[in-house]
């Protein structure tokens, strides 16, 4: 978590910032959803009031920019 506070991707001082839960594998499972190249060590940020939903590994998008969250990757 540290790593995207000082990325500027989390932000603790942000008003929903306590309603973020993580979402592993299990998780996933549990909810009955799945994806094929998850590792068992990859997770997800999730606010449960925001429905803000961050991939701590980014996602590298084809303009070249690195995003984490979702907001930023269904903007472009």
């Amino acid at each position: 978590m540290d790593e995207l506070i000082s990325k500027g991707v989390l932000n603790p001082s942000e008003e929903h910032y306590d309603k973020y839960y993580l979402w592993d594998k299990q998780t996933l499972e549990e909810l009955e959803l799945s994806l094929e190249d998850l590792e068992d060590t990859d997770f997800f940020i999730v606010n449960y009031e925001t429905e803000e939903v961050i991939y701590p590994k980014g996602y590298e998008h084809s303009d070249g920019n690195t995003y984490y969250k979702l907001s930023e990757i269904t903007n472009k």
